[in-house]
């Protein structure tokens, strides 16, 4: 079996999984969806993410810290196609006012998106981010470690009881405790019922 898979993947011949006929790819392949299949069906009878209910006025959720790199940066300007010298070229970086490269704001932002999914507090009871309103304080330059808080500071119910509307002042602080990026977001959350 290659050492790239998981070893949880069953074996399908006796050859490595890099040389998998097509029959054994097929095989494989339904494999890894009924396993996928069967886990979101546990983690939608199973979410340990908080309800509509479950969010109270005025409790701040913090995420773990990750550190800004030149290689996250690349790979945004790569998939982002935003090649701004500001982003990519260290001399260009040396003339500005920061004296060197900053990361994107936005994919300060999408980094933000990903620590709120790390603490949980979402899987598997979102129904739909529905607005996100960013403003952008303060520079991230590579090597920076940011983490995220976001606060709730209001909670509204629909006209459909199995969901509410729940929402955050979302602030991303830099080693410094520096807001580099704030706003608010909403939210359309499950609840209990």
């Amino acid at each position: 079996m290659c050492h790239l898979l998981p070893s949880s993947i069953p074996s399908c011949c006796g050859r490595s999984a890099c040389g998998l006929s097509l029959k054994n790819i097929i095989h494989l392949t339904n494999w890894i969806v009924k396993r996928f299949a069967i886990n979101a069906k546990e983690s939608m009878n199973n979410s340990r993410g908080l309800t509509f209910d479950e969010f109270e006025i005025g409790s701040i959720h913090t995420s773990q810290a990750r550190t800004v790199t030149e290689a996250d940066v690349v790979n945004f300007a790569g998939l982002s196609g935003d090649f701004n010298p500001l982003h990519t070229d260290a001399e260009f970086g040396k003339s500005t006012p920061m004296g060197e490269r900053i990361a994107h704001g936005v994919l300060i932002l999408a980094m933000a998106t990903g620590m709120a999914n790390w603490m949980g507090i979402f899987e598997g009871t979102t129904i739909a981010l529905m607005e996100q309103v960013t403003r952008y304080r303060g520079a991230v330059k590579f090597g920076d470690t940011i983490h995220l808080e976001m606060e709730v500071t209001e909670k509204k119910p629909t006209s459909k009881p199995d969901r509410g509307v729940v929402k955050f002042a979302v602030r991303v602080r830099n080693q410094r405790n520096e807001v580099v990026v704030e706003g608010e977001w909403t939210l359309l959350m499950k609840t209990k019922s």
